[in-house]
Parts: structure tokens; C-alpha cells; sequence
């Protein structure tokens, strides 16, 4: 489910450290500013509203395999702090 608030939100290439998208999945922020509720956010980056709701309570600890699918899915680049572009 895509409405505005997603298509404006990809259209940012926002670029997050891991640890940032992490503290915003589970606060229910990045889900608040899609403006979707846990369902329809689950569908949009293919998991389960339960998955959802589990991160948001700080029950379990986000996968990296949704960590990564929610980061595509809302075209999210993740900076990997220490990481070199190789220049060196």
C-alpha cells in the first residue's frame, strides 16, 4: 500500500546508520510518517503486522532481513559508519 506520505518519504533517499532506522522502526516513527497502520505497513515491506507490533512493544529486536526489506522498501540507504569507499 503506498499512499503520498510513502512516495514522498522514498522520494528523500534518506540515509540512515543502521542503528538510526533501527530506533525508528521500533518507536513506530518511520511507520507513523508512511502514515499506515502496522497491517498495511507489514504488506508494504513484507512481514506480518504481529513482526510489526513485536518490534514497536520492544519485544524482539528487529531481523537484518527486515531491517534491509523495510530500507528498500522505503528507499532508505543505510551508512555503514568505518565502512570504506574503497579510495584508499
Amino acid at each position: 500500500m503506498i499512499n503520498d506520505a510513502v512516495k514522498k518519504l522514498q522520494k528523500e533517499k534518506r540515509v540512515l546508520t543502521l542503528g538510526q532506522l533501527v530506533d525508528a522502526i521500533c518507536s513506530g516513527q518511520l511507520r507513523n510518517e508512511c502514515g499506515l497502520d502496522r497491517h498495511a505497513f507489514a504488506q508494504l515491506v513484507g512481514t506480518t503486522r504481529k513482526t510489526i507490533r513485536g518490534y514497536e512493544a520492544w519485544e524482539v529486536a528487529p531481523r537484518m532481513g527486515d531491517i534491509f526489506s523495510i530500507a528498500t522498501s522505503l528507499g532508505i540507504k543505510l551508512q555503514m559508519p568505518g565502512a570504506h569507499d574503497g579510495s584508499n
